[in-house]
């Protein structure tokens, strides 16, 4: 059984994966952090009050439901 709901954080490139897929959001929401609702045919993003669908290609399981946290700056070399 997966989770209904799982949040990621978007890259500095304007993606995030789920379920080992990755899905391009757009670089404009980079940083930010995204609740994806996952079903088994689509993805649905909560964007900014918008949502957007997209596909699922994938059929692994969900394996991590909370995003990365933000890197701290003593964590930057």
């Amino acid at each position: 059984m997966e989770p209904g709901r799982v949040q990621r954080r978007i890259s500095t490139q304007g993606t995030i994966m789920v379920c080992r897929q990755v899905v391009s959001l757009g670089r404009m929401y980079a940083g930010q952090t995204v609740t994806v609702r996952v079903a088994e045919p689509t993805f649905t993003a909560e964007l900014d009050g918008g949502v957007r669908v997209i596909k699922r290609t994938t059929s692994v399981p969900v394996r991590n439901v909370k995003a990365n946290k933000p890197h701290e700056v003593s964590d930057v070399v």
